[in-house]
C-alpha cells in the first residue's frame, strides 16, 4: 500500500494530540497525503497496530504523539515478522510533552513543516538499541528504544510521576515536585558497568543514561556525546555527587557540559551491562519498565525516519 498508516495517541501532551489532530488532517489533505487513521486505546496498543498494519501491507507509518508513543511503534517495527525493519518508513508529528527524540533525529514540532517533510520523503537511517531488564514478575524482558534509557535517580523521578498520574493527578508540576522529593529518598547504590565485555566502572551511581540520541527530560543533554547513527551507545555515568552536587550542576545538563563534572564519565560501546547491589528502577524513552540487572546492545542503522 502506498498510503500512510497513522497511529495517534490522543492523550499525548495532556490531550494536545486530540486538540491538534483536526488541523493536522487538513494539512495532510492539502498536501495530498493519503491516510488510514488509527487511535491507540491503551498502553502497548500502538505496537499491536504496527504489526497489524505491516501484515496488511503498509510500509509507511506516521506517529502522532510523543516519544512514548514513538517507542511503542518502534517496538512494533522491530518485532513484526513480515519484512525487514529497514523496509518501513516512520514519520513523526511530535505532539507529546518533551519531544526529545526529534532534536537528534531531525524532525520539527512545526506542524506544516513536518507535513511538507512527509510529502518530500527525505530520510535518515538511525541506530536502535535492544535492552533486557527485570520486569515486575522478576523475569527478564526485552524492549527496543530509539533515544535514551535511564536508571537511578532520573528513573525514580519518572516512576513516581507515573504513579501520581495513574492515581488521577495531572499537571507539569508533578515531575518538578518529584525531582525535589527524590533528592531525599534516593540513595545511590553500588553499581558495576561492563562495556564490550570489560568492567569499566564499579562505584556508587546517582544516575546512568544510555543514549542513541543526545536529549531527554525536555531538551536536557544527558548524553551529549551520542551520535544517532555511529553504531555505538553513549553512556553517561554520574557518580555519587550528593544533593548539593545535583542542584549545583543541573545547569550543565542544558549546556551539554555534564562531562566536566567530577565523578561523571562519558563512555561509548556496542554492548553495555549494568548490575547493582540493590534493584535500580529503569525507563526507556520515558516509559517506566522495570529494574536492574540491565543489558544494552546496539543494532546499527535499523530505523528509517523522515526528516526535514
Amino acid at each position: 500500500m502506498n498510503n500512510w498508516f497513522l497511529i495517534a495517541n490522543q492523550i499525548s501532551g495532556g490531550y494536545r494530540c486530540k486538540r491538534e489532530l483536526p488541523e493536522i488532517f487538513k494539512l495532510m489533505d492539502r498536501h495530498g497525503i493519503d491516510l488510514s487513521n488509527n487511535y491507540t486505546k491503551e498502553r502497548g496498543h500502538a505496537t499491536e497496530l504496527v504489526r497489524e498494519a505491516v501484515r496488511k501491507g503498509y510500509r509507511k507509518i506516521i506517529c502522532a504523539g510523543g516519544d512514548g508513543t514513538a517507542n511503542e511503534i518502534i517496538n512494533g517495527i522491530m518485532t513484526q515478522s513480515f519484512v525487514s525493519p529497514e523496509e518501513i518508513t516512520l514519520a513523526v508529528i511530535p505532539l507529546g510533552t518533551g519531544n526529545d527524540w526529534g532534536l537528534s533525529a531531525g524532525f520539527t514540532i512545526d506542524r506544516e513543516e513536518m507535513v511538507k517533510a512527509i510529502k518530500k520523503g527525505n530520510t535518515i537511517t538511525q541506530d536502535v538499541c535492544k535492552t533486557t531488564f527485570t520486569g515486575s514478575d522478576g523475569k527478564l524482558q526485552e524492549r527496543y528504544f530509539m533515544n535514551v534509557a535511564r536508571t537511578g535517580y532520573d528513573a525514580e523521578v519518572l516512576f513516581k510521576t507515573e504513579k501520581m498520574k495513574e492515581a488521577g493527578r495531572r499537571g507539569k508540576f508533578l515531575y518538578t515536585l518529584n525531582i525535589f522529593t527524590s533528592l531525599f529518598s534516593f540513595i545511590p547504590p553500588l553499581t558495576s558497568i561492563s562495556i564490550d565485555g570489560e568492567e569499566r566502572i564499579n562505584e556508587k551511581a546517582l544516575s546512568i543514561n544510555i543514549g542513541i540520541g543526545k536529549y531527554n527530560g525536555g531538551g536536557l543533554m544527558q548524553v551529549p556525546h551520542a551520535v544517532i547513527n555511529d553504531g555505538l551507545l553513549a553512556l553517561t555515568f554520574i557518580g555519587d555527587i550528593g544533593r548539593f552536587g545535583i542542584i549545583r550542576h543541573s545547569g550543565k545538563l542544558k549546556t551539554g557540559d555534564i562531562g566536566k563534572v567530577r565523578k561523571v564519565q562519558l563512555l561509548k560501546g556496542k554492548d553495555i551491562s549494568i548490575t547493582s547491589d540493590r534493584p535500580m528502577l529503569f525507563e526507556a524513552d520515558g516509559e517506566a519498565l522495570g529494574t536492574t540487572p540491565l543489558n544494552f546492545r546496539v543494532i546499527p542503522e535499523k530505523l528509517k525516519v523522515i526528516t526535514v
